[in-house]
């Protein structure tokens, strides 16, 4: 519970200070058409009218109409200027990279968060998800160990067969006289490594 409500109080704190603002627009294609549209303004016309009959944006049926929206959902020229006005005011020509914008502020509000009974559930929904999540990555981080684990057992096994295999064919290569078939049988006995192989110093084979 104690987790739930830090979450909880958290993200309810990110949506407060997120401003949001209701805003119109009208969209032309130039810097003189929207200077015209200005000096209609200016004369008195209503601003939803001119929208209607010379924005290019799909708003115009609206009225210039945007609905509610923070500065991230808008490009930011044209957020700059519509949250530097206060509510009434419209703004001088803005450009982007749609055209020439004229703005007007309706309405500014701070966001509101949800009330805590009614996300609870879904809060602790999404914190049981992520620790099942956590259990689930370290529980895959421990079987690559001991799979790795194995590979290196396999590995070591047949570095081990190949290495008596070798070792055997080298005792069979260096036997000369009959008996057990280790170095020093093969050398005669002695170790020296010569044995049957022996060549005398005369250069003499009796």
């Amino acid at each position: 519970e104690e987790d739930i409500k830090k979450v909880y109080d958290e993200e309810a704190k990110k949506v407060q200070e997120t401003e949001r603002i209701r805003a119109r627009h009208i969209l032309v294609a130039s810097e003189k058409e929207a200077a015209s549209v200005e000096a209609k303004l200016a004369a008195g016309e209503k601003f939803e009218d001119l929208a209607k009959q010379y924005s290019l944006d799909g708003s115009k049926d609206y009225g210039g109409d945007l609905g509610y929206f923070t500065a991230p959902e808008m490009v930011p020229e044209f957020s700059k200027a519509a949250f530097a006005l206060e509510a009434g005011k419209i703004s001088k020509p803005v450009k982007t990279e749609f055209g020439w914008h004229i703005i007007k502020l309706e309405d500014r509000k701070k966001g509101a968060a949800q009330p805590y009974d009614q996300v609870k559930a879904a809060i602790r929904n999404a914190l049981v998800r992520q620790k099942v999540q956590e259990t689930l990555a370290s529980l895959r981080d421990v079987a690559k160990v001991e799979i790795i684990d194995e590979d290196l057992k396999k590995v070591a096994a047949e570095a081990e067969k190949q290495r008596r295999a070798l070792q055997e064919k080298m005792k069979k290569a260096n036997v000369g006289t009959p008996g057990e078939g280790t170095p020093a049988d093969a050398a005669g006995g002695d170790g020296s490594g010569k044995g049957d192989l022996l060549i005398p110093e005369d250069g003499s084979s009796n």
